[in-house]
This record gives structure tokens, C-alpha cells and sequence, in this order.
């Protein structure tokens, strides 16, 4: 088949800022900028990341059409949500007795990181994207800030949220088990849910720091 991507709204926006573009979800920017780079070599960062996809890797995975679990999602938003540290996600860190001593502990290896003033750059963006963009409900919401980005399938039929504040790091997906429509949007449905989890944890405001240099 040909790949047609279009935005949310079926509506052209012309030449618009990385910034609005990713904040409100602009399909066809994000499409157009992937194209440029290299949907190869977006297939190799996530693979950096930790995370497998198909190879060779498909125009439409651009715009995060491939399957991937909410555990592997938070393993691509953790190397955001560190500022550049890529560390493979474990269920189990370590194991104490009673008194709090460590019997054993599990460590974990840092991958190499990306360029980390570009990790910083989205996460300005993903900021963005919850004061003014698709998760601009989060502001009443959580009284936090935070960054993170809303996804919605064709036909409504996965609703998806993942954003991070300066301490913790949460994704959110709805979805039928019949694969049917949910009707919810990301913003409708899976931000939902994690503004209530956000809301009661003992978090910290997110803090975006460039060098001066």
C-alpha cells in the first residue's frame, strides 16, 4: 500500500515551527522531517535506545505506527526523562533482608547516550506539548511540571500517554482486547488515567538545564 499520512484534523498547517509541530501532533511535519533524516536511521536510534523494530524499518514507523509494549515505550522515553542516560529497564533491582541489607544486588550498564543538548531540546518540546499543545489539559490537572506526548491510533483504537516529571516517569496505555475502536483519544483517555497516578506521587517539577557554553 501507499503511505499517506495526514494530520488529525485532515487539515494542511504549511511550514510550522519542530516545536508547534511536535506539540500538537502535526503528522505531516514529523512525517516530512523523518523522511529527511532517514527512517533507517531513526529505526537505529531506537534500536540504541534498547528497543527492537522491524527491519527493514517502514516509512509509517515515523509516526509510531509499530507495535511496541508500554514497557518498551518507557524504555525509549527513559533516555529522555534522564537527560541522556539509557539504562535497560528491570523489574527487580535488588534484594534486602528485613533490616534493609543488600543481598543481592542486579547493576545495570549504561548504553552509550545520545547527544544530550538534543535530548534536552525535546524534552523543551514535550513541555511544550502539555502547556499548549495535545496534553495542554495536564496544566489543570497536575499541578506539576512535566513533559510528555499524547498518541492516538487510526480509528481511535489505542490511546496512549507518556510524559515524566524531574523524578518519575509514567506510560499510559487504553485499549480493547477486540482491537475495536475505544473512542478516546490520548488525551481523552490514557492522559486521564496518568494525571490521577501523578497526582498523588511525591514528585518533583521537571527542570530543563543547557550549558552556556
Amino acid at each position: 500500500q501507499r503511505w499517506q499520512p495526514q494530520n488529525y484534523d485532515r487539515m494542511s498547517h504549511g511550514d510550522v515551527l519542530l516545536i508547534d509541530a511536535l506539540a500538537k501532533s502535526y503528522n505531516l511535519a514529523a512525517a516530512r522531517v523523518g523522511l529527511d533524516i532517514g527512517v533507517e536511521r531513526l529505526a537505529e536510534l531506537i534500536m540504541t535506545l534498547g528497543v527492537e523494530v522491524p527491519r527493514p524499518a517502514p516509512p509509517a514507523m515515523i509516526l509510531g505506527a509499530v507495535d511496541l509494549s508500554p514497557m518498551q515505550l518507557a524504555q525509549l522515553y527513559q533516555a529522555l526523562a534522564s537527560g541522556g542516560r539509557v539504562l535497560p529497564l528491570v523489574t527487580v533491582r535488588a534484594v534486602l533482608d528485613r533490616s534493609g541489607k543488600a543481598l543481592n544486588r542486579f547493576p545495570r550498564s549504561s548504553i552509550r547516550p545520545p547527544n544530550s543538548e538534543a535530548i534536552k531540546l525535546v524534552t523543551l518540546a514535550l513541555n511544550e506539548t502539555t502547556r499548549t499543545g495535545t496534553a495542554q489539559s495536564l496544566v489543570n490537572q497536575v499541578k506539576l511540571v512535566a513533559a510528555g506526548k499524547t498518541g492516538t491510533s487510526n480509528d481511535k483504537r489505542d490511546s496512549w500517554y507518556a510524559g515524566y516529571t524531574g523524578k518519575h516517569l509514567g506510560v499510559v496505555w487504553m485499549g480493547r482486547d477486540d482491537n475495536q475502536s475505544t473512542n478516546l483519544t490520548g488525551a481523552s483517555g490514557a492522559l486521564r488515567a496518568w494525571s490521577a497516578l501523578f497526582k498523588t506521587l511525591p514528585s518533583t517539577p521537571l527542570q530543563i538545564n543547557f550549558d552556556a557554553s
